[in-house]
């Protein structure tokens, strides 16, 4: 099969492939309740997906094998099996409100003190006994959509995941900054799906009797009494808005003026 030939692009067909690119800064991460109590209590879904700022879409590749003796001169590699990345990254700025204050640090600090299940003792005192992978693995997800909401979205489900590590916080008295939090999560594998998403509006209350509908311009009555246009022209105005189907003569002229 030869290979393609060089075409011609029309300019309407570039605008409608590349003008509207992927952004980065439009995602979403969510954590759901552990349905664990001693974690939950610092628990905020909402806060949790908004204070993540930073991510990554995990990768794919593919585990090889190689073949060098069916060709002379040629190695050939066959995929057996997927590899899944094994560690997502999540980045959290850290709040404060008044007595409610440290939530992320500290609904991430019970998870990993519940999975070791230590005893925050000090050192002459303490000891850990992890508990079963059951207890403390979890379900988070990964949506990637655009600002409009609309069109395709990406949905990454992260299988049995749990925190691994929670990345050191420098604090200075030097420019003062946004307090932040690295969580590396850990995960046997994900599932990746697609969907579609649109914004559900309100419906719009409907237009009463002897108002004319906005969703026709045509229809709505200019201003009246006008004087920089004068007498003449506001009699006129007046009579083709009585003239109107949607004026209601029942009501009156005082419906309208």
């Amino acid at each position: 099969m030869p290979a393609p030939k060089p075409q011609p692009v029309k300019m309407f067909q570039v605008k409608e492939k590349l003008l509207r690119p992927a952004l980065t800064s439009t995602f979403q991460c969510n954590i759901p309740p552990t349905g664990i109590g001693e974690i939950d209590k610092f628990h905020d879904t909402e806060l949790l997906s908004l204070s993540c700022y930073e991510t990554a879409l995990p990768g794919s590749s593919l585990f090889t094998n190689e073949v060098t003796d069916d060709f002379t001169g040629i190695t050939e590699r066959f995929a057996y099996r997927k590899a899944y990345d094994q560690t997502i990254d999540l980045n959290f700025y850290v709040d404060h409100r008044d007595s409610q204050g440290y939530k992320i640090i500290l609904f991430f600090e019970s998870w990993i003190r519940y999975i070791t299940n230590d005893t925050q003792e000090d050192l002459g005192g303490f000891f850990y006994r992890v508990k079963y992978p059951n207890e403390y693995k979890k379900v988070i997800y990964l949506t990637k959509f655009e600002r409009d909401f609309k069109g395709d979205l990406l949905e990454y489900k992260f299988i049995n995941a749990y925190p691994i590590a929670m990345s050191s916080m420098p604090v200075s008295y030097q420019n003062s900054d946004i307090l932040r939090c690295r969580v590396s999560f850990n995960y046997d594998r994900y599932i990746f799906t697609t969907g579609q998403q649109s914004i559900e509006t309100e419906p719009k209350p409907s237009t009463p009797n002897g108002v004319p509908n906005p969703a026709f311009p045509s229809e709505i009555p200019p201003t009246y009494g006008d004087p920089q246009i004068g007498l003449d022209e506001n009699s006129k105005i007046r009579q083709t808005v009585i003239e109107n189907p949607l004026y209601n003569k029942s009501a009156g002229s005082g419906a309208l003026f």
